[in-house]
């Protein structure tokens, strides 16, 4: 019983310190893409926007999109050792 107790506030914790690895990781890294593959990973990725719309915004695309994606991950998982789910 204590195991289950314990458990839930184990796994916040660790959520919190991923979330913070996974911060630190895009900082780090932040200067190695232009603004126009930084914006269009960010929008996609991390604001949920579509790819559709992210094109059209910046300009760019849509294979740019998912090419931004891709390489920022990329980069991201050879910096932290893993890629966000």
């Amino acid at each position: 019983m204590l195991d289950q107790i314990a458990a839930p506030a184990d796994q916040a914790e660790e959520a919190e310190d991923r979330k913070l690895l996974i911060q630190r990781g895009l900082e780090l890294i932040r200067d190695e893409f232009s603004q126009s593959v930084w914006e269009a990973f960010w929008q996609y990725a991390v604001c949920g926007r579509s790819p559709t719309e992210v094109a059209n915004e910046l300009g760019l695309r849509l294979g740019t999109i998912y090419s931004s994606k891709s390489r920022v991950l990329n980069r991201l998982r050879l910096e932290i050792g893993f890629v966000p789910e």
